[in-house]
């Protein structure tokens, strides 16, 4: 255990009474993090800030075990089957509702089989077209592919990759046929697709050289990382929303007190300094919300890609 995350155990107060104990014992030990994504990916960097920043903030030490196997499914089928003691979490992504919705079969349910913690945070996708488009604003695209439908593509090789896009169709009834033979970001900038809801991180390089150009932000505030550019709401797609977002769940049945304990300071971790800083660089916005919130944002995040996917008729593959 590295120096630092044992002096931060070492230095917990004693506070607890002995009615309390039992509820609050996972303090005694490190939370034991899984993280389903490889090291270096950026849900794995998210999850390192976080133990950095909760150690800085003299709460639970965090030990973090990346298990990336099948898409994630296996490190998270682990923490649904662990003991509800506080002692095992699963820090997860878009894809743990996406998946659901998609229909692909999963060794657990997305809500019931977790008690949710917190959302961490959320990267903006944003709406960009290639500069050579004539069109400028998100209302001039939207006239443009009902004006010539069938010119614009959008590239997406995979059902999860073409939700985003989809939602935005479904909401604003435009025309824009999906290529699954064309990568994302770099057949945009490359011409040969014209529209994309892309990630704010790999996006942002080619917005700032004129590659790219920027119409909207897809979640429904604007992004501290991105003030400037108006939400897909405020350009008149009403109630879009989508973003790349990354949170904490427990085991089903955890009780209330240790995830409100466990989400009191994570939610602290999340606005110190160096996480709020390393994220707005990384276009994406700090959270914190309650487990009630989480919870209930979850839900709605499955029953919102479900319905995309069956009207787009997009499924696992």
């Amino acid at each position: 255990m590295p120096k630092s995350h044992a002096l931060a155990l070492a230095a917990l107060p004693l506070l607890f009474t002995p009615v309390a104990m039992n509820v609050y014992a996972a303090d005694a030990k490190p939370l034991r993090l899984i993280v389903p994504y490889p090291s270096g990916h950026p849900i794995d960097r998210v999850a390192r800030l976080l133990s950095d920043a909760v150690v800085e903030q003299g709460g639970q030490a965090l030990v973090l075990d990346n298990r990336p196997a099948v898409d994630g499914l296996v490190g998270t089928e682990m923490v649904a089957q662990s003991l509800p003691d506080g002692h095992t979490a699963v820090i997860v992504s878009s894809e743990h509702a996406m998946f659901a919705a998609l229909g692909r079969r999963l060794p657990y349910h997305p809500t019931r089989d977790f008690t949710p913690v917190t959302q961490l945070a959320a990267r903006q996708l944003v709406l960009v077209t290639h500069p050579s488009l004539p069109a400028t604003s998100v209302k001039e695209l939207i006239a443009l592919s009902k004006k010539e439908p069938g010119k614009l593509r959008y590239a997406a090789r995979t059902p999860l990759e073409a939700l985003p896009v989809e939602l935005f169709k479904v909401s604003t009834g435009t025309k824009i046929d999906r290529a699954d033979d064309l990568r994302p970001i770099t057949d945009i900038v490359d011409g040969n697709s014209q529209v994309e809801m892309a990630d704010a991180f790999r996006a942002l390089p080619h917005v700032k050289e004129a590659r790219l150009r920027a119409l909207a932000v897809g979640d429904v505030r604007r992004s501290e990382a991105l003030p400037d550019l108006p939400t897909l709401t405020e350009s008149g797609v009403k109630g879009y929303q989508a973003a790349l977002w990354t949170g904490v769940l427990l085991p089903a049945k955890t009780p209330k007190a240790i995830a409100d304990r466990i989400q009191g300071t994570m939610a602290k971790a999340v606005h110190t300094a160096n996480f709020k800083s390393t994220l707005a660089q990384n276009g994406a916005d700090v959270v914190g919300s309650t487990p009630a919130v989480w919870g209930k944002f979850i839900e709605a995040e499955v029953a919102k890609w479900k319905k995309v996917a069956h009207t787009a008729k997009l499924s696992f593959d």
